[in-house]
């Protein structure tokens, strides 16, 4: 069966706000759609519900409050996405969890952390496969951008962190202050992974679950002396 129209808008869903925006990019930039992106599943369904028909729906697995299956079902209970292609967007790898996923009735499945230069050519695979429409979008065209993108993005992070670890060192970091580290190091952990720097993705993730100011403070010094390294290997 061919699509009566090729790809064209794309609805995409993620609670993790750095990987939303450097996956926007990328679905814009280099594959030419137009996204619009929403944080919750909630804000997903308002929106649907506002009046705005995406062609396809990425939408991540594990989100607060409503998650991905959760907002799907939700979507199938709406006459205007009844039938709208939906992919899910995961880190999950047991493959009995995966089968259960793909159970739901999604057209796919994009497994996290995703080459962001790679992920509008990912969509359109799926999105062919469903239509027997052989096209295709350039992979490569703004990689180096995205690249820059992210070093700008760490080095203001880095800054922030320092400030941060400040705070901790005189016994002066307040549950706000706290609490805007951990959502920080959530947030390099996910670009870090999406951009290939392992290393510093699970250090970030080990400032996420420290539990006593010590821990947290012995991880954030490796997490910023690896953001040390690579702003200066990159600079």
């Amino acid at each position: 069966m061919r699509v009566p129209h090729p790809l064209s808008t794309v609805l995409y869903v993620d609670d993790d706000h750095t990987i939303l925006n450097i996956a926007t990019m990328a679905l814009t930039a280099i594959g030419k759609f137009k996204v619009k992106t929403c944080s919750t599943g909630v804000d997903a369904l308002e929106v649907i519900a506002s009046g705005f028909m995406p062609d396809i729906i990425l939408l991540d697995v594990n989100m607060p409050s409503l998650d991905g299956p959760a907002t799907l079902a939700q979507l199938r209970h709406l006459p205007q996405t009844l039938k709208t292609p939906v992919v899910f967007m995961t880190a999950e790898t047991d493959s009995e969890k995966l089968d259960h996923l793909k159970s739901l009735g999604v057209l796919g499945i994009i497994a996290k952390p995703f080459q962001p230069t790679k992920l509008p050519q990912l969509v359109m695979d799926i999105w062919n496969q469903q239509h027997s429409t052989p096209t295709t979008h350039p992979t490569n065209l703004l990689s180096q951008q995205l690249h820059v993108e992210y070093l700008e993005q760490l080095q203001e992070q880095y800054l922030t962190l320092k400030e941060l670890r400040y705070k901790i060192i005189e016994e002066n970091i307040d549950s706000e202050s706290y609490q805007q580290l951990k959502f920080l190091a959530h947030k390099i952990a996910g670009a870090g992974s999406a951009f290939g720097f392992p290393a510093i993705s699970q250090a970030a993730k080990h400032v996420v679950t420290a539990k006593s100011s010590e821990t947290t403070l012995s991880a954030l010094i490796i997490l910023m002396n690896l953001c040390t390294t690579i702003l200066d290997t990159n600079s």
